[in-house]
């Protein structure tokens, strides 16, 4: 049986406040994937709040958008470096990490 939840919080972070945090521990996930807009304000928040939980993170570029494309490789390079996000466009994403086991 597949499991489809939609979510829209108050706060731009996706888990902060929020069922979604004990709905991703009970299902035993390890792996995000974050797509949405404002690349450097929402998304980046979000991002930051997946890192200090400890999942790992994929943010697929070009499933994800910002005002300019100088905003978007900042807040995209920003992700990578700081919360070890993958980046690469949805293609060329390692999906290897949705069957590894949780981030240490």
């Amino acid at each position: 049986m597949a499991i489809s939840y939609a979510h829209k919080p108050i706060y731009p972070q996706r888990l902060f406040a929020t069922p979604l945090e004990l709905i991703l521990e009970y299902l035993g996930a390890h792996t995000i994937i974050l797509a949405g807009i404002t690349t450097n304000a929402c998304v980046l928040i979000s991002a930051g709040d997946v890192f200090l939980r400890g999942y790992r993170m994929l943010v697929p570029s070009d499933c994800v958008a910002a005002l300019s494309a100088d905003i978007q490789r900042a807040a995209l390079k920003f992700m990578a470096e700081n919360f070890n996000a993958e980046t690469a466009p949805a293609g060329k994403l390692d999906l290897g990490l949705l069957l590894c086991a949780k981030a240490a």
